[in-house]
């Protein structure tokens, strides 16, 4: 529980399993394990909802451009962020946006 409380108020620090196993001193191989075992998902696939679920948050609350949000969720590259946006939501943050009656 301590592990994904970290994630969700870290999610923009945390780049990998490694960058976590390291802040709770456990190996990652054990937090891997542990964290699949106890979630039904691989860190990787959590992390990816937690950040995409904030994007859409952030594409609905604010007028960030596209590069902007990937910084904030912690997606460094703004063209592998609007692959994985538009793979999670189906839309570009425009088409969303459009969509939902928000400005682009």
């Amino acid at each position: 529980r301590e592990i994904i409380q970290y994630i969700m108020e870290h999610y923009s620090e945390v780049y990998g399993l490694e960058d976590l196993a390291g802040i709770f001193y456990m190996d990652k191989s054990y937090l891997s394990r542990i964290f699949k075992k106890q979630t039904g998902q691989h860190f990787s696939e959590f992390l990816y909802q937690i950040r995409m679920k904030k994007a859409v948050e952030l594409a609905c609350e604010t007028e960030q451009k596209s590069y902007q949000i990937a910084s904030a969720v912690g997606i460094k590259d703004a063209n592998y962020f609007s692959i994985c946006f538009k793979k999670f939501t189906g839309k570009t943050i425009s088409e969303y946006r459009k969509e939902n009656g928000l400005s682009s």
